[in-house]
């Protein structure tokens, strides 16, 4: 009869360099993985790719993980983390198409409006785009007027992607609270 060989046996020979023995962790926590992705409800795909993920993201960080304790206990938190990871992307997806969606209905409730509440909805604009902060006011213009992508703007004002994404979210905050109550004064 074969004894099967320790986690920990395991992961030492693949730190040691035999990466193939790493398919062996895969096999045996494989299964356990897709069950705590499946509670987040994902399609297949995404279900898929975040397993995929997991064992990646274990790989690359078992200097991490502390011998004798236990694997799949670590492994799976790897993996809570990476649904948590994209559920939070999920919701900021919503959150902006929502805020599309607002936005189109606002247009088409203009549409059938006089040209006069479109300029004056343009003429709230331009008074509070003059109202933004100078950094603010910079990206936005960089952003809509000159059609600067986000990396292309982090690259030019020294701050990270995720920071310009702020900014922009909070220039059209700023704008959308201004131009509602500009509007509501007319």
């Amino acid at each position: 009869m074969e004894t099967m060989e320790s986690p920990d046996s395991i992961l030492e020979q693949v730190l040691g360099g035999n990466v193939e023995k790493y398919e062996e962790i895969i096999r045996a926590h494989q299964q356990d993985i897709y069950r705590v992705v499946a509670i987040a409800h994902f399609d297949w795909a995404t279900a898929r790719d975040i397993v995929q993920r997991t064992f990646v993201q274990a790989y690359l960080h078992l200097d991490s993980y502390k011998a004798g304790t236990n694997f799949g206990a670590w492994i799976k938190t790897i993996a809570r983390n990476l649904v948590r990871e994209e559920l939070r992307k999920r919701a900021c997806k919503q959150r902006h198409l929502q805020s599309y969606r607002d936005e189109v209905a606002v247009l088409f409730e203009e549409e059938n409006q006089p040209d006069a509440s479109v300029d004056r909805r343009l003429e709230a604009l331009r008074h509070c785009r003059g109202k933004l902060p100078e950094s603010y006011s910079q990206i936005v213009d960089l952003h809509y007027a000159r059609s600067q992508g986000i990396d292309e703007l982090a690259g030019a004002t020294g701050k990270t992607s995720d920071a310009v994404k702020q900014m922009l979210w909070r220039a059209r905050l700023m704008l959308r609270q201004c131009i509602n109550k500009v509007m509501a004064q007319t």
